[in-house]
C-alpha cells in the first residue's frame, strides 16, 4: 500500500474516532469528603470515566454505580474483563464495554488532608451492539497477530507555566515504525478545558527527524496542575490493514518549577576504604529530581556539637531528567583531627545549576552518632628529599638569563576507588598571583571534576569544572591557567573506571617566569599542600638562562 493510500485510510479512521462525545465537570473538594455526581450514559459501544486532580500530595478514590446499583470499585474493576482500570498519584479512570445505559452516579473520595480541585470527564464513543466491542486496548491492539504499539512520553518530568512542551507519541508494529498515521494528542487542563494537538512525523520544528515513527507536538501550559493526555492513533499497518490504538499519560506544571531540586536526604554511613578498621570518610546520601538536562552541583558542610566546621565537599554530575543519589562525603582526617564525636549536623545543603544559580538549599540533616576516633589519623609525613614536611614552606628560585621559563611544582599521589568513585582533597592551597597553570591528571578513570572553594575573609567563592570525561584510555585532565591567587580548599572526584581498583593524579602547579635584566627571584608558599615528594622542574620557553640557587626552606638544593 502507498503512503498515499495509507493516509487516506488513516484520514477515515480518525473521522470516525471523532464522533466520541465527552463531558467534563470541575469542582473543589475538601479533606475526607465524599461527593456524588451523576453521567448520563446512552446506547454506546464503551464509555471512560476519568477523575484528575491537582497535585499529587493530594489523593482521591472514584467509584461508581451504575443504573441498576451496581458498584464498580478498583476491586470490581481489576477482576472484571470488560472493564479497564488504571491509576497514578494523580488520575484514575475506568472503561467499560457496552455500559448499561441511563445515569451512572460517580462517588468522589478524598482521603487526602487538603483540598483539591478536581475534574471528572465522561468519554463515550459509538452505538453499542450486544455483546461485542470495538474498542481497542489503551496502548496496545493486536490486529491479527501484529503488535501494534503507541508510547506517550515528554522530556520532562515537569514544566513551568508558559513552558512549551514537547509531547512525543512513539508509534510501532512489532518495533517498526508506522508512518503516514494520523496522530493526536488530547490535552484535559487543571480548568477543564481541553485542547487538541496534531501530531506530526515531518522533522519540521520540534519534530527531530522525519518518517522516523515519532509523532511530536508542542502545548504551551497555560495553568497550574496536571495535565491528563491521551494520543490517539489511525492508520494503516505494515500489511495494510487498518488499526487504532490510544495511550494515556500525564504531567504537571508549577508556576516557577526549578532545573533540579532535592527530593530529601537518605541516609549516612561511614567508609572504610582500605579495610583498616577505620573511616576513611563520611557519606551523606541526597535525592534529586532533575526536571532539565544539564550539569549540577551539590554542596554542603558539616558541623559538630558546637557549631565547629568540620569540613566541605562537593559532588557533580551531568544529568538527563530523571532521579538521581548525589553523595557529599567528607574527609575523615578533618573529623578525626576535631576530636569532636557526632552526632554531626550538615547543614546549608545546596544545589546549583549552569552558572551557579541557585536552584534550593539552606536544608540540614544530622548523622549518626560517629566518635572522631573510628576515622583515620592525618597521612604519615614523608622524608624522601626533596620533600615537604611542614605547610607554609618557601620555595625560591634565582638565576640570570633573559627570556621566559615556567617552574613547575608536581606530585603523583595513587588513591583507593571505593564503590566507583575516587576522591581526594587539599585543604588551604595557596596559589600564587597569575598566570599560574593549574592541572590535574587522572588515570584509570571515567570522568574527573575538581571543585574549588576560595576562602576570602568572611566571604566564600565556590565553583567546579565540568564535568571532564576519559579518553579511551582511561585518562582525564583539567587545566585552568588563571586561578585566581588566594587560599583555596580543592577537592577532586569523580568515577573511576570499571576495572580500576585505584586511580593515579597527578597534579602540578606550574608558573611563569620572565627575565628581563639579566636576574630573578621567584618564590611561592607550600602553604596546604599534603607531606609527600614533590617535583620542582624548570624548562625554557625562550631565550637563554640559568640557575643560580633553588631553594627549600632556605636550605639549597642542586638545580
Amino acid at each position: 500500500m502507498t503512503d498515499n493510500a495509507r493516509g487516506l485510510l488513516a484520514l477515515g479512521l480518525c473521522l470516525a474516532m471523532m464522533v466520541a462525545n465527552a463531558e467534563t465537570l470541575t469542582g473543589h473538594i475538601g479533606p475526607g469528603v465524599n461527593l456524588t455526581k451523576n453521567l448520563s450514559v446512552g446506547q454506546v459501544e464503551n464509555a471512560v470515566f476519568m477523575l484528575y486532580w491537582n497535585g499529587p500530595e493530594s489523593n482521591l478514590d472514584l467509584t461508581l454505580i451504575s443504573p441498576t446499583l451496581e458498584r464498580f470499585d478498583h476491586a470490581k474493576a481489576m477482576a472484571d474483563p470488560a472493564i479497564e482500570f488504571a491509576e497514578n498519584p494523580e488520575f484514575e479512570y475506568y472503561a467499560i464495554d457496552n455500559p448499561q445505559p441511563g445515569v451512572w452516579i460517580a462517588e468522589i473520595r478524598s482521603v487526602a488532608t487538603a483540598g483539591v480541585d478536581y475534574n471528572l470527564v465522561l468519554e463515550t464513543e459509538g452505538a453499542s451492539s450486544p455483546g461485542s466491542s470495538t474498542r481497542p486496548e489503551i496502548g496496545l491492539i493486536q490486529p491479527g497477530e501484529d503488535e501494534i504499539k503507541i508510547e506517550l512520553s515528554s522530556p520532562k518530568v515537569g514544566y513551568g507555566l508558559n513552558d512549551s512542551i514537547k509531547i512525543i507519541a512513539r508509534l510501532a508494529q512489532e518495533g517498526e515504525p508506522l508512518l503516514g498515521a494520523l496522530v493526536k494528542a488530547r490535552v484535559f487542563r487543571p480548568d477543564g478545558e481541553e485542547d487538541t494537538l496534531l501530531m506530526t512525523d515531518d522533522g519540521i520544528k520540534e519534530d527531530e527527524l522525519a518518517r522516523d515513527g515519532n509523532y511530536t507536538a508542542i502545548y504551551e501550559a497555560r495553568v497550574e496542575g496536571y495535565y491528563f493526555i491521551m494520543a490517539q492513533a489511525s492508520g494503516a499497518t505494515l500489511e495494510g490493514e487498518g488499526f487504532r490504538a490510544d495511550s494515556r499519560g500525564g504531567l504537571t506544571v508549577s508556576a516557577g518549577i526549578a532545573a533540579a531540586e532535592i527530593e530529601g536526604v537518605m541516609g549516612d554511613r561511614a567508609v572504610d576504604v582500605d579495610g583498616d578498621g577505620l573511616f576513611d570518610h563520611l557519606d551523606v546520601e541526597v535525592s534529586v529530581v532533575v526536571n532539565e538536562p544539564g550539569e549540577y552541583s551539590l554542596q554542603g558542610w558539616l558541623y559538630d556539637s558546637v557549631g565547629r566546621d568540620l569540613g566541605w565537599t562537593i559532588d557533580h554530575g551531568s544529568f538527563q531528567p530523571g532521579n538521581y543519589t548525589m553523595r557529599l562525603d567528607f574527609d575523615g582526617r578533618a573529623i578525626r583531627e576535631s576530636g569532636s564525636d557526632g552526632p554531626y549536623t550538615l547543614d546549608n545543603i545546596s544545589l546549583t545549576g549552569k552558572n551557579w544559580t541557585p536552584l534550593e538549599g539552606e536544608r540540614a540533616y544530622v548523622t549518626s552518632p560517629y566518635r572522631a576516633d573510628e576515622f583515620v589519623n592525618a597521612t604519615p609525613t614523608t622524608t624522601t628529599s626533596p620533600a615537604i614536611e611542614s605547610p607554609n614552606q618557601m620555595v625560591t628560585i634565582s638565576g640570570i638569563g633573559e627570556g621566559e621559563f615556567d617552574v613547575t611544582i608536581a606530585t603523583s599521589k595513587t588513591l583507593p576507588v571505593a564503590e566507583g568513585r575516587y576522591r581526594y582533597d587539599l585543604g588551604g592551597v595557596m596559589m600564587p598571583d597569575r598566570p599560574n597553570n593549574f592541572t590535574v591528571v587522572a588515570d584509570g578513570v571515567l570522568n574527573l571534576n575538581i571543585g574549588l572553594k576560595k576562602l576570602q575573609g568572611e566571604r566564600t567563592r565556590i565553583w567546579v569544572t565540568e564535568t571532564i570525561a576519559a579518553d579511551d584510555d582511561g585518562r582525564a585532565v583539567a587545566q585552568s591557567p588563571w586561578v585566581s591567587p588566594g587560599l583555596y580548599d580543592v577537592r577532586i572526584f569523580g568515577d573511576a573506571a570499571p576495572s580500576a581498583t585505584q586511580v593515579v593524579l597527578d597534579v602540578s602547579l606550574q608558573k611563569p617566569i620572565r627575565s628581563k635584566n639579566g636576574s630573578f627571584l621567584m618564590s611561592f608558599s607550600t602553604e596546604g599542600l599534603p607531606p609527600g615528594q614533590y617535583n620542582i622542574t624548570t624548562s625554557a620557553r625562550n631565550g637563554t638562562f640559568c640557575f643560580d640557587r633553588l631553594d627549600l626552606l632556605s636550605l639549597p638544593v642542586t638545580p
